[in-house]
């Protein structure tokens, strides 16, 4: 049985199982495991994660387009997950702490 990636391709956009992908694809899971292996040589969870490259793309540029819109939680949430803001800052002089001072003469 020949695998159609086709089919396939557009129900990993939306980070399908295995399980749920043999159902619509009506066959075993062992087969698209297979098909996967033969033809792309990765495993299941490797070409879904590839596969939905698209759809996480598409997610952060809307994202941010809402964040650049005005939207202030979408804001709050960027600043924190990409530039690692966080609501309370280290007290003042705490990062240092760890440091050792080298006087040369």
């Amino acid at each position: 049985m020949a695998m159609d990636f086709k089919v396939l391709n557009p129900i990993l956009l939306y980070d399908a199982t295995k399980v749920e992908a043999a159902s619509i694809m009506e066959c075993n899971v062992s087969t698209i495991e297979v098909h996967i292996r033969k033809e792309h040589d990765m495993t299941f969870t490797e070409y879904k994660h590839y596969k939905m490259g698209k759809s996480r793309l598409s997610l952060k540029q809307k994202a941010f387009k809402m964040a650049m819109n005005g939207d202030k939680t979408m804001m709050i949430f960027l600043l924190k997950n990409w530039c690692k803001y966080q609501d309370s800052p280290e007290p003042e002089g705490q990062e240092y702490d760890d440091l050792e001072f080298v006087v040369s003469t």
